[in-house]
Formats: C-alpha cells, structure tokens, sequence
C-alpha cells in the first residue's frame, strides 16, 4: 500500500501517488501515477512536462532532498523500524552512489565538509577495540563425574599466557 504524496510548496497540482516511494509524506515525485482513478486538473501530458521540468531542476541541484535522511533518522513513533531504515538505505544510496553524477550545489558543500573532516579518509565500518581483546579457545577440559567440563583455573591461564609473551589484563 503505498501512501500518498503531499504537495510540495513548488508543486502546483493535484496530490498523486507515487509509484517508487512508499512514504507517506515525500518531498520529491518520483514517478507519478497518473492513471490511479483520481480526479485531476491538468492532463497527462501537462503532468508529464511539469515533471520531465522539475526533473531537470533535482538534477542540476535547485533543489536540495533532505526526506529520506529526514525520515531515517527521526524519533517519531509514525513509522516503522523497516521503513526508517528504507529511508536510510535511500539517502545512503543517493549520497554514496549518485554523488558524483549529479551536479549540485551540495556536492562543493560536501566535498568541503569531507576536507575539514580528518577521518573522511579511514574506514568508518572497522571495528575498533581498545584495550586490545582477545578471546581464548580450545582450552583443555576434564569431563567430570556430573557431567560437567571445566578447566584449569583463570590463574594458570593467565600464568601460561604471560610465559607465551602476552600481558593479560583482568
């Protein structure tokens, strides 16, 4: 079920339903639905020129799209868990796979804010761990009488650990 589109404050006509979208409220037609049974104001071909214009327009970087961020990262209880994270999925989308192919006016404010940012250059999926951490695995065992495996204790560990040239913390 897809929500309808709210007139956006450039938009002259009448609200459609868009067919790419699924929001409720969306700053952007997408792709309208013009055969979806709902009275117009203006003909199709009228609807296609207004659009393939605006079209234009997001392309050469008149008009800024903040929804999906919007949406993504807002703490409302309106939309779902799901839909947020589409929204995001979107802006990540449209911010890393369409940044270099559309010419905006945000580009050089990015591309200045990427300047000023000294870790714009690191890897901000790496996991960072500090102090360092390790876990230990194929410890000897003893299978017990009640069914139980237990080992040496954490002492001799940390004995045999330091024998081997690391400096076990606790």
């Amino acid at each position: 079920n897809l929500g309808a589109l709210s007139k956006p404050s450039l938009l002259p006509g009448p609200v459609r339903r868009c067919r790419l979208h699924p929001c409720r409220r969306q700053q952007v037609p997408l792709k309208m639905d013009i055969s979806s049974g709902e009275d117009s104001d203006i003909s199709e071909s009228e609807m296609e020129d207004y659009e393939d214009k605006y079209y234009e327009k997001l392309k050469n970087g008149n008009y800024k799209i903040k929804h999906a961020s919007g949406v993504g990262k807002s703490n409302s209880d309106k939309r779902s868990a799901r839909e947020k994270a589409n929204h995001l999925a979107l802006f990540k989308y449209l911010e890393n796979d369409l940044r270099g192919t559309v010419g905006s006016s945000s580009s050089s404010a990015a591309a200045a804010a990427e300047a000023e940012d000294p870790l714009s250059g690191c890897d901000h999926d790496e996991k960072i761990v500090w102090p360092w951490t390790g876990v230990v695995v194929n410890i000897p065992t003893q299978k017990l009488e009640d069914g139980r495996s237990v080992g040496g204790s954490g002492s001799k560990l940390r004995d045999e650990l330091i024998r081997r040239g690391f400096n076990p913390l606790r």
